[in-house]
């Protein structure tokens, strides 16, 4: 899994993408959902 933050957009968006295949389909949650995410797996 590659994760690439995006500081500078207005929801400071976090692109997801699988290392495996990176011409594949990505996601992209802001970064309130990704630190929800990480809260509840760590």
């Amino acid at each position: 899994m590659e994760i690439a933050p995006c500081p500078h957009t207005p929801t400071a968006a976090i692109h997801i993408r699988d290392s495996k295949n990176p011409t594949g389909p990505n996601l992209t949650v802001t970064g309130e959902a990704w630190a929800a995410f990480l809260a509840r797996t760590a």
